[in-house]
C-alpha cells in the first residue's frame, strides 16, 4: 500500500495496573474490530487509545480509573513512537515520548524518554507542538491564542458514545465555531505549512509594528516637542555651545577662588574626597555597562553562528532522509577501509559491513528523535537571543547619561584641585548653580540627541516593517485563494462520498437512498441531507457515521489532506440501531478498507459483530463478555 502523510497508526495498546498489563494488544493496519458484549469494556478500550494519543478525558469509567497507565506504540509517518500517559482523575496530564518502539520503551525506565506538558509555555512544547512536528502538521491558531492540539484533532477522529448523535465533533464544553471550523479546515489539508508560516511571520511584523508605533509616542511624550522641527545637527549644536559656555563658567568659578583674599585655604578636603568617590563609582558602573554590552553582544554573535549551525543540521538530516529513501540502501561489495571483498552471506536482515542486525523502525525513529531535539534547541535559542537584544537595547538607553555624569563630576573635580580658595560664598554658589543647569542641560541634549536618532531608527524600521506586512498579505492571500479551491474539492468530494455510503444503507431513511445532496459544516457542527437535519435517532448515528467514514475514504483519495488516515467508532449501534443495519454498515467498512490503495486504520467496537467475522483477523483481542472483560484485573 501507498504511504500518505500524515498518517497516524495504533500498532500496540498497553495498559498497567499496580505495575502488571491488564491489556496488551496489537492492532493492524486496515480494519480492527473490538467486539463483545454490551459493558464488557470495549467502550474503556477505545476511551483509553483516545487519551493515550493526546485526547483529553475529563471523567474515566471506573475500570479504567483504576489504572496507572496507558502505552501506546504508533506509527507516525512510518515511524515507531512509543506515548506513554498516567491515568488520573486530574485533567491536562503531560505525556511521555520513547523515539523508538514499545519493546525497547519498555526496557527503558528514563533513558531515551522526553516529558511533555498537555499545555505549551514560552519555554517548554507541549507534546501537541511535538507530535504536531512528527506529523508535519502545521500548527494553526483556532480562536484566541489557543492553538491546535492533538486532543481537538482527535475529536472528529474518535466518534464515542456520548456525544449527541447530531454531532460531527465530540462534545465538549465551551467549544466556539471557529474552533471547530479551523480543525475541520486544518484535516481537509485547508491550512498549509507556507500558510502557516507566512500568518505567524504576519502576526509577528504586526505585533512589531505595534510596537515601534508605541515607542515613537512615548518617545514624542518624553520629548514634549512632537509638533516642533527638532534634529539631531540642532541639537548637538546645542550641545557643543553648552558645553563651551561650562568651560567659561568653570573658568570663572577657578579666578573667583583664585583672586579670594584666602589665598592661602586648601579646597575643602571633604567635598574632593566625595567628588573622587563618586567618579569612581561612576566610571566603575560604564565600565560594567559596556563590559556587559561587549559581552552581550558577543553572545549574540554566539546565538546567531549556533542557530545557523543547527537549522544546517536540521537541512542535512532532512535531505539524508531524503536521499535515502528515493535511493534505497546502499550496497557495498568491498569493504571502504581496506578494499577486500566482503562476504555477502550475512542475510537480508544484517549490515555487510558491521553484521549488526537492521531495524528501519529505529531508524526512521531516531530521525524523529533527532529532528524534535534540534526544532527544540532552536526554539530555546532564539528565545535567549530575544532577551539578549533587549537587555543590550537597555543598555544603549542607560550608558550615553552614565558617560554625561561621568564627564561632570571629573569638571567639577578638575575646578576644585585647580583652585584653592573663593573670594565670595554668593558668586560661588551662583556660579555653582549656573554650572548645574547647564550641566542639566546638557543632559538633557543628550537625551533628545539620542532619542531622535531612535526615532529616526525606528521610522526606518517602520517603513521596512510595513512593507513586509503588505507583502506578506498580499502571499497570504494568494495561497488562500489557492485552498479555497483545495476546500471545494475537498468538501465535495466528502460529500458525494458520504452520499454513496447512505445509499448503501437498509431501506430505512428515504432520503438516504435517494440523496442527491449532502451538506455539513464544522463550524456548525451539523450535517443535512437535502436540506433536512432531523431523522430517527439510530439514522442520525448512521449519517454521522457515514460522513466520518467518507472522511477517511477521501484522505486517502487526495494527498493535500492533513488527516492522519485514521477513524475510531464506538458509536455504530447506538440509539438503538437494529442488528441487521449494524451488520450492513459493518461490511460497507470493510468493503471501503479493501477497496483503499493507501495505508490507513480503522477501529470499531460493537456488540453485533457480522458473524462470519468473529474468528478473523480483524478481531483485536477476544470476544468480551461479563466475566471476561477487555481489562484483566485478576
Amino acid at each position: 500500500m501507498t504511504l500518505i502523510k500524515p498518517s497516524l497508526f495504533l500498532n500496540r495498546l498497553v495498559v498497567f495496573y499496580k505495575g502488571k498489563a491488564v491489556y496488551d494488544e496489537k492492532f493492524n493496519k486496515g480494519v480492527n474490530i473490538i467486539c463483545g458484549e454490551n459493558s464488557s469494556g470495549k467502550s474503556t478500550i477505545t476511551e483509553l487509545i483516545f487519551f493515550a494519543l493526546g485526547g483529553e478525558v475529563t471523567r474515566w469509567k471506573k475500570e479504567a480509573s483504576l489504572c496507572d497507565s496507558v502505552f501506546a506504540e504508533v506509527i507516525i509517518n512510518g515511524s515507531f513512537i512509543t506515548l506513554k500517559r498516567e491515568i488520573s482523575t486530574q485533567t491536562r496530564r503531560p505525556m511521555e515520548i520513547f523515539w523508538g518502539n514499545i519493546k525497547d520503551a519498555l526496557l527503558s525506565s528514563s533513558e531515551g524518554w522526553q516529558k511533555y506538558s498537555f499545555q505549551r509555555s514560552e519555554s517548554k512544547e507541549s507534546f501537541s507542538q511535538c507530535l504536531f512536528r512528527a506529523l508535519k502538521l502545521p500548527e494553526v491558531r483556532g480562536d484566541g491564542s489557543s492553538n491546535i492540539t492533538m486532543h481537538q484533532i482527535l475529536r472528529i477522529i474518535y466518534c464515542d458514545q456520548m456525544t449527541p448523535a447530531d454531532r460531527l465533533f465530540r462534545f465538549e464544553q465551551f467549544d466556539s465555531a471557529l474552533h471547530r471550523r479551523t480543525i475541520g479546515d486544518l484535516l481537509c489539508g485547508v491550512y498549509s505549512n507556507d500558510l502557516y508560516a507566512k500568518q505567524l511571520s504576519l502576526e509577528e511584523k504586526n505585533k512589531l509594528f505595534e510596537s515601534l508605533r508605541q515607542k515613537l509616542s512615548s518617545i514624542h511624550t518624553i520629548l514634549g516637542a512632537a509638533d516642533q522641527e527638532l534634529s539631531v545637527t540642532k541639537i548637538e549644536d546645542e550641545i557643543n555651545s553648552l558645553e563651551q559656555e561650562r568651560v567659561s563658567l568653570y573658568k570663572d568659578l577657578e579666578n573667583l577662588r583664585k583672586d579670594d583674599k584666602k589665598q592661602d585655604a586648601k579646597p575643602d578636603q571633604n567635598i574632593e574626597l566625595n567628588l573622587r568617590n563618586q567618579l569612581s563609582e561612576i566610571r566603575q558602573e560604564v565600565s560594567a555597562l559596556k563590559s556587559k554590552k561587549d559581552q552581550l553582544e558577543f553572545e549574540i554573535s554566539d546565538s546567531f553562528d549556533f542557530i545557523n549551525a543547527i537549522q544546517t543540521r536540521i537541512n542535512a538530516l532532512k535531505q539524508s532522509s531524503t536521499v535515502r529513501s528515493s535511493l534505497g540502501e546502499m550496497n557495498f561489495q568491498f569493504c571502504p577501509a581496506c578494499l577486500s571483498l566482503l562476504n555477502d552471506n550475512v542475510g537480508k536482515d544484517s549490515c555487510i559491513l558491521c553484521k549488526s542486525k537492521k531495524e528501519n523502525d529505529k531508524e526512521n525513529s531516531y530521525y524523529l528523535m533527532l529532528n524534535q531535539e534540534l526544532e527544540e534547541q532552536i526554539k530555546e535559542s532564539k528565545h535567549l537571543l530575544n532577551k539578549r537584544e533587549e537587555e543590550i537595547q537597555k543598555l544603549n538607553l542607560a550608558l550615553p547619561g552614565k558617560i554625561s555624569h561621568a564627564q561632570e563630576t571629573e569638571s567639577r573635580l578638575n575646578s576644585l584641585i585647580r583652585s584653592s580658595s573663593t573670594e565670595s560664598e554668593i558668586q560661588v554658589e551662583e556660579l555653582s548653580r549656573k554650572i548645574g543647569y547647564i550641566d542639566r542641560s546638557i543632559e538633557n541634549a543628550h537625551e533628545k540627541a539620542r532619542l531622535l536618532s531612535l526615532i529616526n531608527d525606528i521610522i526606518e524600521q517602520k517603513a521596512i516593517v510595513n512593507s513586509d506586512i503588505s507583502r506578506l498579505n498580499d502571499e497570504i492571500s494568494a495561497i488562500k485563494e489557492d485552498l479555497k479551491n483545495k476546500k471545494e474539492t475537498a468538501y465535495l468530494q466528502i460529500s458525494e462520498l458520504t452520499r454513496d455510503i447512505l445509499g448503501k444503507d437498509l431501506d430505512r431513511e428515504n432520503e438516504f437512498r435517494h440523496a442527491d445532496i449532502v451538506s455539513f459544516d464544522f463550524g456548525d457542527d451539523n450535517i443535512s441531507v437535502d436540506g433536512k437535519r432531523q431523522f430517527s435517532a439510530s439514522s442520525m448515528v448512521y449519517l454521522k457515521n457515514s460522513l466520518h467514514l467518507a472522511f477517511l475514504r477521501a484522505s486517502t483519495n487526495n494527498s493535500f489532506f492533513n488527516y492522519p488516515r485514521l477513524a475510531i467508532f464506538d458509536n455504530i449501534e447506538d440509539k438503538g440501531m437494529e442488528q441487521e443495519r449494524s451488520h450492513n454498515f459493518q461490511k460497507i467498512i470493510l468493503d471501503i478498507s479493501e477497496n483503499i490503495s493507501a495505508d490507513h486504520q480503522i477501529i470499531f467496537a460493537t456488540s453485533m459483530i457480522v458473524p462470519e467475522l468473529k474468528n478473523t483477523s480483524f478481531v483485536v483481542g477476544e470476544y468480551y463478555t461479563h466475566t471476561k472483560k477487555s481489562l484483566r484485573f485478576s
